[in-house]
Parts: structure tokens; C-alpha cells; sequence
């Protein structure tokens, strides 16, 4: 920070070189310390440029020498013991509000699609009067919520960004989707299960640290960052209309999916896991409850509870 002290919780990005100004992707990003402290690891010989980001909704810092200004940091750098310090300082950001239907658990996002600030990203919360509100910096933005994407520019405060969002239903389907019938719901939700447990598997063998702890380590990473083991890019995503639960729940074909990661050994790996999927309705969405581990073996229940290990294999 300008006065010295660590910028806790700062994002820290570490690029290729050349920088690309355009669609830019990362090798790395971790967070720094409480301390502002960071540490990169496994991060092959090279020459690199570093740069910062924080945010706390009401304010951003920007390292001093922009990404694409950045002089080429050479790793390994055994005389400086490849230890770095920069500064962070603060920028101006601008109010942009919109409004739309409320509703438990609704955000709109904003993505920087270019800009000094790159890469910077917020969500926002609906209130309960229908308005959310970014604090943002200017220049160009991709716009999502619900089912809805939009883009503009931002040069100044924005009152009312005006985007009509459509939300999708609390089953999961999006407005005007027809309801499917149940052999379709489950069928689709064992071929979903299988997939799973496959990118899994690939993680494991990819990154050697186990089993990811979420859902959303197995997703698609930013736009700006290349696939590592928070972003590992092995699933498109869950669902066409997703609803995250502490990136491990989601709701897809009329199932609740859930994915409970077993606990990690002294070296952080996570050694077993269980994906399961309930019918958001049992009887009308879905008659069966399955459950799948790190075995790939698949379990499934016609009771009206979660399926278990003791449950039979499903066959079909």
C-alpha cells in the first residue's frame, strides 16, 4: 500500500510475456496474505510480468506500472531470490445501479472486457426493492444475470442501467422450458453424474493434489486465465440454469446435484468424494435417488430419501 502497509487479500496476477493487450490470459493468480504477502508455486523458467488487483466493492487498487507497461520479471532470479515488491494504490470507480424483479439469491455480474483494470470482475446482490448496484471502474463491460447478457460502456455514474433480465424458474428451468418426464430427468442426471466423476478422476491425475474441493475448481476458468487447479476447464458448466450453493449444489433436469468432497490429508489431497442427485420433486421430477464415489460405481435408491453406499448398484 502508499503507506506501507501488506494490501491484504490483494489478488496477484502473473502473465506471459509478451502481454497481450488484447484478451490477455494468465499464467497464475493467487491471493495474497492477511500481511499481502503471496507466493507463486511450480512456476516453470521464464520471463513473466506481475500485477495487482484488490477490490472490496467500494474501492480498487491497481499496482503502479500497468500489465502492459510492466518491465519482464526473469524466473528464476537467484540473486534476488526471486522475491518481488510493488504497490497498490487506489482508483476511481463509478456508481452504476439497475433494477429488476427480486427474488432469494438473485446477482448480476459485471466482466471488464478491456482497460487499465483488467482483469476486474463484481457481482451484485438484488435487494429486496428490486435494485442492485456496482462500484466500478470506467471503459467497457459484459453485463450477466439470470439467463441475460448484455454490454455497455461506463464513463461516468449510471442511475439505471435499464437491462431487462430474465430469471429462471426455482426448479431450475429457465422461463417457458417444458417440464420432461421422469425416465429423461434421470437418465440425464446419471449421464451428468457419470461426467463428474470422470473430470474427477482427470483432475486428480492432471494436478496430483487429490480430488478438487468444489464444483467449480472442475469449471471453465476466466476468460483472462488459463486452466489451472482452481480453474481447471474439464466442465462447460452445470446446467443451462445454475444455482450454486457454495460452488457444491446445483439443480439440473429436475435434480438436486451435491457434491460433498471427503476431508484432506496433512498435504491438502482430498482421497474420496460422493456425488448425489434428488429429485427436486420426488415422484413427479423423479423417482430415484443416485449416488456416485470416487469408485465410479453408481448407487440408486426408489425411496424418498438420498441415496447411499448400501443402496444397489444402478444398472440402468
Amino acid at each position: 500500500m502508499p503507506d506501507g502497509r501488506g494490501a491484504a487479500r490483494a489478488r496477484v496476477i502473473l502473465w506471459p510475456t509478451p502481454f497481450q493487450k488484447t484478451q490477455p490470459r494468465a499464467v497464475d493468480a493467487v491471493t495474497a496474505g492477511e500481511d499481502g504477502a503471496f507466493r507463486f508455486e511450480d512456476v516453470t523458467a521464464g520471463k513473466y510480468i506481475l500485477s495487482a488487483t484488490r477490490s472490496d466493492g467500494n474501492e480498487l487498487l491497481l499496482g503502479e506500472t500497468l500489465p502492459s507497461d510492466a518491465p519482464p520479471v526473469a524466473l528464476p532470479d537467484q540473486a534476488a531470490g526471486c522475491t518481488l515488491q510493488f504497490t497498490i494504490r487506489p482508483q476511481t470507480l463509478y456508481t452504476v445501479r439497475g433494477k429488476t424483479s427480486p427474488g432469494p439469491g438473485r446477482t448480476a455480474r459485471m466482466i471488464l472486457k478491456d482497460g487499465d483494470a483488467i482483469p476486474f470482475e463484481q457481482s451484485a446482490p438484488v435487494q429486496s426493492d428490486g435494485w442492485y448496484e456496482f462500484r466500478v471502474p470506467a471503459v467497457h463491460y459484459q453485463f450477466f444475470a439470470g439467463s441475460t447478457g448484455s454490454g455497455f460502456e461506463v464513463s461516468g455514474n449510471i442511475d439505471d442501467i435499464g437491462i431487462g433480465i430474465l430469471w429462471p424458474k426455482a426448479d431450475g428451468r429457465g422461463s417457458g422450458m417444458p417440464e420432461m418426464g421422469v425416465e429423461f430427468n434421470e437418465s440425464m442426471t446419471r449421464v451428468k453424474l457419470m461426467v463428474l466423476g470422470e473430470a474427477q478422476r482427470t483432475y486428480e491425475k492432471t494436478y496430483h493434489r487429490g480430488f478438487s474441493a468444489d464444483l467449480a475448481s472442475l469449471g471453465p476458468p476466466p476468460e483472462w486465465l488459463r486452466a489451472t487447479k482452481d480453474y481447471a476447464g474439464l466442465m462447460s458448466g452445470f446446467g443451462t440454469f445454475v444455482k450454486l450453493d457454495n460452488n457444491c449444489e446445483y439443480v439440473e433436469f429436475d435434480y438436486l446435484v451435491t457434491y460433498t468432497p471427503g476431508p484432506a490429508d496433512e498435504a491438502g489431497k482430498i482421497a474420496t468424494f460422493i456425488i448425489s442427485a434428488r429429485p427436486v420433486r420426488f415422484g413427479k421430477t423423479g423417482n430415484r435417488s443416485f449416488l456416485l464415489d470416487e469408485s465410479g460405481v453408481m448407487r440408486a435408491t426408489s425411496a424418498d430419501r438420498p441415496a447411499s453406499k448400501d443402496d444397489s448398484e444402478a444398472t440402468q
